[in-house]
């Protein structure tokens, strides 16, 4: 990019053309020059814009200012295929646009040497920009596709936190079968108890009809009177037994049912009211 001078001005700035107090012009256009031809971009850019405001306003320096301006832009051309920046190319497009424009109306040749360079670096923006929002695209794609994979990992690691529906439900309490087992030994206790007073019944009856007998048959009066002791004793004994077992039975009962009850009671709301409702199931 750096090695065509074609398009310059034939004339050079000389040694005598420095005024008096200000920089050598003629050393600073060489020290250009060698700076190109070395590939010191850098500091041939920077020694070639403070030549150039040197001779800005200097009505009588138009010719230098257009060799210049084509030196500015080869070297930006030649910093560009170093560090691959963008700006070095636009900054050579515009150098290469005033130099087009400030260029006498019969230097045709110069002038189309101008707009063929002007093409060639406008192809190289063109290829660039698009080069770069491609890159600018990959990397925003890029971008996305990684936050949707922290995202999905994020998610996934709070699922496997939170507890599931199952792990949420809390456990049945534990079955207490002590007071099953009360209700059944109360209820077969009670049930014992009653066949008791069934016998203390019936032996009271057997007695009463042997008292029966020993008043109107005083020859039967012997076995009666021994029907009347066994019917008394068949009572006493239901009595104690059937008694005993009826009101264990009972106790027992009533315990179980109790522990049933305090184990299932609950709180129930109905319409336009809240109570307390006891629920006992055996």
């Amino acid at each position: 990019m750096a090695g065509s001078s074609g398009g310059e001005p034939a004339a050079g700035p000389g040694p005598g053309d420095a005024e008096p107090g200000r920089e050598d012009i003629g050393e600073l256009w060489q020290q250009a020059q060698a700076r190109i031809d070395t590939a010191k971009y850098d500091e041939a850019i920077e020694g070639l814009d403070r030549l150039y405001e040197l001779i800005a306003l200097d009505p009588d320096a138009a010719a230098l200012r257009l060799r210049v301006q084509w030196a500015l832009h080869r070297a930006h051309l030649g910093a560009h295929g170093v560090d691959g920046e963008l700006e070095h190319l636009l900054v050579a497009r515009d150098l290469l646009e005033k130099y087009r424009e400030a260029l006498p109306p019969g230097e045709v040749d110069q002038r189309d040497e101008a707009s063929a360079a002007l093409e060639r670096v406008q192809g190289l923006i063109d290829e660039q920009e698009a080069r770069e929002a491609a890159e600018r695209e990959q990397a925003e794609r890029e971008r996305r596709e990684q936050e949707q994979r922290e995202r999905e990992q994020q998610e996934r690691a709070r699922e496997q936190q939170e507890p599931g529906p199952d792990e949420l439900r809390e456990p049945p309490p534990p079955r207490d079968t002590s007071r099953r087992g009360m209700v059944i030994a109360g209820a077969v206790g009670s049930g014992l108890g009653l066949v008791g007073m069934g016998v203390m019944a019936g032996g009271l009856g057997f007695a009463s009809r042997a008292i029966d007998t020993f008043k109107t048959q005083p020859d039967e009066r012997v076995a009666a009177r021994d029907d009347i002791r066994k019917g008394n004793a068949i009572a006493i004994a239901g009595a104690a037994a059937g008694g005993v077992l009826l009101v264990g039975g009972a106790v027992l009962l009533g315990l179980g049912l109790r522990r049933r009850a305090a184990t299932t009671g609950s709180l129930a709301a109905g319409p336009g009211q809240l109570g307390l409702s006891w629920r006992l199931r055996f």
